[in-house]
């Protein structure tokens, strides 16, 4: 009947509460109005909803019971197919196309690329399950290319979380920053077997997964 009752109303309200300021309400709530078990199985809901799958794993996991478990193995998400997951739409442009190969990935692993501009927008990411190449359109410009491997997915947002393991691509100068110019197209070969020496290098540094 598209109605709530009082009790309803103070349990979404706390809900509410939960998602906007988890911390405030933790120390609030967690313990009064609601056990601890309880208080974190409504944090990774909140989560959840969010989709920030890792994020609401991690809470899930810290539960008891069976329940719990299930919506933790849940936020395992599946495999998405080799491509473009996502694009800013304030860098839609055909001005310049990069080409990603992936070879020798390990067999259950796969590879996540998230791209910034030089203004440090997240213009967009890629994605390989094992060995591939995908493809982007970007505008001319200076940008940051920023990789993830792992064996379980948790989405766009949180990629493998921190059972995963990223790097930031190094270039010239072992700079983290290259110049993709328009007009041109480029090919980023990752984990390649042969030497090519038309081609330049690219190292990389280990990055931590809160800055990927």
């Amino acid at each position: 009947n598209n109605t709530v009752d009082a009790e309803d109303f103070s349990f979404l309200l706390k809900c509410l509460y939960i998602m906007n300021d988890p911390d405030g309400a933790e120390e609030l709530l967690a313990g009064a109005e609601f056990t601890y078990d309880e208080f974190y199985y409504l944090l990774g809901c909140c989560a959840e909803l969010q989709e920030l799958y890792y994020t609401a794993y991690e809470y899930f996991d810290y539960c008891s019971g069976e329940d719990a478990y299930n919506r933790a193995q849940a936020c395992i998400r599946p495999w998405p197919d080799n491509g473009e997951l996502y694009h800013n739409k304030n860098y839609v442009s055909s001005q310049m196309q990069l080409n990603i190969q992936v070879d020798n990935q390990d067999e259950g692993y796969a590879s996540y690329f998230k791209i910034y501009s030089g203004d440090g927008d997240w213009a967009c990411s890629l994605f390989v399950y094992g060995s591939g190449t995908v493809s982007t359109s970007l505008p001319g410009g200076v940008y940051t290319i920023k990789l993830g491997t792992g064996e379980d997915w948790f989405g766009v947002q949180e990629a493998f979380g921190y059972d995963g393991y990223y790097e930031t691509l190094l270039f010239s100068d072992d700079t983290a920053e290259v110049a993709l110019e328009s007009g041109y197209e480029y090919t980023l070969t990752i984990n390649t077997s042969q030497s090519d020496p038309e081609a330049d290098d690219v190292d990389s540094e280990y990055t931590d997964f809160g800055d990927f």
